[in-house]
């Protein structure tokens, strides 16, 4: 759950590596934002952290239930290949 107010603000998808023996610091390469509104659905995919201002315009118009699934999350690992990561999915308050 997050409030409309806090997603609004949205503006880069991070990524953090838990439970490692070293501070491991990664990018989000691309991801793709898909909305749920009133039963419609939007998907817009990017390139780099940012979201850009089509996905922030998106963000701007969400009401109490819409749901926001980031997916297709890539992170830049030091010295390998991009590596896919967990979804993310918020449920507007």
């Amino acid at each position: 759950m997050i409030s409309r107010g806090k997603i609004k603000l949205a503006q880069r998808v991070d990524a953090v590596m838990e439970n490692f023996d070293f501070e491991l610091r990664v990018r989000v390469s691309s991801f793709t934002m898909t909305v749920s509104m009133g039963g419609d659905l939007r998907e817009f995919t990017t390139k780099g952290y940012k979201l850009d201002g089509k996905m922030r315009t998106m963000l701007s118009k969400l009401k109490k239930g819409d749901r926001v699934y980031f997916e297709n999350i890539k992170v830049a690992m030091p010295g390998g290949k991009p590596r896919k990561v967990p979804s993310i999915i918020f449920k507007v308050k």
